[in-house]
């Protein structure tokens, strides 16, 4: 029998962010049109970068105040799974950044 997965692939991971996050995480390989389409990123705030097709693991993090921390891989390997990163270049309102 297959397990039961937690997470759906084209759902955005929730991340805690020290100020303005740098970059948006989606679960699986997911192409550009369905990135953008993703209902909790705040594409009316932030101009993201074209998504680029990664994977990730969580890490034990004594380091910072919190528990976890998602880490970023360019090859699969044990423990790591999908992730379809967009990076923030800026706000609306930064004139020097454009889509790519």
């Amino acid at each position: 029998m297959p397990r039961e997965q937690k997470y759906k692939e084209g759902e955005l991971i929730e991340l805690q962010w020290d100020g303005s996050p740098d970059a948006f995480y989606i679960r699986g390989h997911v192409s550009s049109i369905e990135a953008r389409t993703i209902g909790d990123i705040e594409l009316d705030v932030y101009v993201l970068s074209s998504p680029e097709h990664k994977f990730a693991r969580w890490s034990c993090d004594a380091q910072s105040e919190y528990d976890h921390t998602l880490v970023e891989y360019d090859s699969p390997g044990r423990g790591r799974f999908k992730v379809t990163k967009l990076r923030v270049l800026g706000g609306l309102s930064c004139q020097d950044y454009a889509v790519k």
